[in-house]
């Protein structure tokens, strides 16, 4: 995490790691340009770095997580739509452009979708535009982190991961997207996206001048106060909800699974900082 010693990023990183007994250095600006040369942040920036920290390899996570379902006995379906849920006392009738399916319980993950399927939900449905830069200079930046930097004049928020052969290097900007609908968020990548970004990557000087080698929209679903949805719906007595995962879900899924697991079918309550009805009934 970079940014100046008051930022979000630098604090909140600062307190988790004293919080949970995390290894952790912090680092000025001689000490970040010296550990990785392909960042040049503003002379008042420090940097809390993480030794143990990393990334998952989407693709290669989801083939063994697949894998792993498989052999307990799952069956995939892809390319099939949900069109409808009907949830009883005693099971859920699952209507699918295909089949009808019958479960004793059901898990519903449907990402930005979860809008549309639970309506009273206050969620946003944030669009956002993650870039795979090619680099003309590769060789400092296959030694950086994963980093967050707060932006020290707009306290924009710009992540990204180190370059890797064949994908280039990825970066993007959490939060601050348009919200709107997920019907109606605009799926088009526009120049104006590239160069808000490559304006906010100012300090890897190796990627610019900037060209890209991917870009595409994605979609942040927000809680008003951030925190996860998991949990049941009143209406549905056999259905369990999860959702609410801004950019940031995927790495927590064996985790998640668990306590889904847990939930639909042993009766367990997820944390109350997840409750779908914490504050009020259908608020968050």
């Amino acid at each position: 995490m970079m940014g100046l010693p008051t930022s979000a990023v630098v604090h909140g990183a600062r307190l988790a790691a004293k919080t949970h007994g995390l290894p952790y250095d912090e680092l000025d600006t001689t000490d970040i340009v010296s550990r990785f040369p392909g960042f040049r942040p503003c002379p008042d920036e420090v940097g809390i770095y993480e030794p143990i920290a990393g990334y998952l390899q989407v693709e290669a996570a989801l083939d063994a997580l697949l894998s792993s379902a498989r052999e307990a006995g799952a069956v995939a379906h892809f390319n099939c739509t949900v069109q409808s849920l009907r949830s009883l006392p005693s099971h859920t009738v699952i209507t699918t452009d295909r089949e009808s399916i019958e479960a004793r319980q059901v898990v519903l993950t449907v990402g930005a979708w979860l809008q549309e399927w639970w309506p009273t939900l206050p969620l946003d449905v944030e669009r956002q535009v993650p870039v795979w830069f090619k680099a003309r200079h590769a060789t400092p930046l296959t030694s950086l982190p994963i980093y967050i930097r707060e932006q020290p004049e707009t306290g924009i928020q710009v992540y990204g991961f180190p370059y890797l052969n064949g994908q280039g290097i990825k970066a993007g900007i959490h939060h601050g997207g348009t919200v709107s609908s997920v019907s109606d968020i605009d799926r088009h990548v526009h120049q104006q996206d590239i160069d808000q970004l490559a304006s906010a990557l100012d300090f890897i000087p190796p990627i610019h001048p900037v060209e890209v080698q991917d870009a595409r929209v994605c979609l942040y679903t927000n809680t008003p106060d951030g925190h996860f949805v998991i949990g049941r719906n009143p209406d549905w007595p056999t259905v369990v909800v999860a959702g609410g995962f801004p950019g940031h879900g995927f790495k927590f899924g064996p985790a998640l699974g668990q306590l889904l697991v847990d939930v639909a079918l042993h009766g367990r309550q997820a944390p109350y900082l997840f409750n779908p009805q914490r504050g009020r009934h259908g608020s968050l």
